[in-house]
């Protein structure tokens, strides 16, 4: 599904209005009448509406002449692709045998009231070390910092630090 595009001016007609008001005030400061029945202020309404006209087709520019303006100011596009995360796992607890977590594992995180949350599914099979004693890893705070939790007895670090003992 396309990101829609963003709306590229969205000033409504009475505030473009009140702006043109506002400069009248500071550019001509003889012109007392401003009631609705004032011709001034009836040209003022007219290209008020002329322009809040020419801003709404300006919002409806298709996603081709938007990309091409991109293109113009110096915008590259990349194409799509799967979103990527390093995952680190370690155990919950100390063990004498060692984890096999297989390729294509699937891992997530639960966030309350978020929605449906990303999957993730690992690369290359990993394999945790067994750990007979604790020793002193650093823990990612990051996880934790957002709410997070995750879905399985998984910690969150580096592949590379897969073999460390719970702390």
């Amino acid at each position: 599904m396309p990101i829609p595009s963003p709306n590229l001016d969205d000033r409504t007609f009475q505030q473009l209005l009140d702006e043109a008001k506002l400069i009248v005030q500071q550019k001509c400061p003889g012109w007392t009448d401003q009631s609705p029945s004032d011709p001034g202020m009836v040209l003022l309404e007219a290209f008020a509406y002329l322009t809040e006209t020419m801003i709404y087709r300006l919002n409806l520019l298709p996603d081709k002449v938007f990309r091409e303006f991109l293109r113009l100011i110096g915008v590259k596009l990349r194409p799509p692709s799967a979103a990527g995360v390093e995952l680190t796992m370690s155990r919950a607890r100390a063990g004498d045998r060692e984890i096999a977590i297989p390729r294509g594992t699937q891992v997530t995180i639960t966030t309350p009231g978020a929605g449906q949350p990303p999957v993730f599914v690992t690369l290359e099979p990993v394999t945790i070390a067994a750990c007979r004693s604790p020793s002193s890893a650093p823990r990612s705070s990051l996880p934790r910092a957002m709410g997070w939790t995750w879905s399985s007895a998984w910690r969150p670090r580096s592949l590379s630090s897969a073999s460390a003992c719970p702390p």
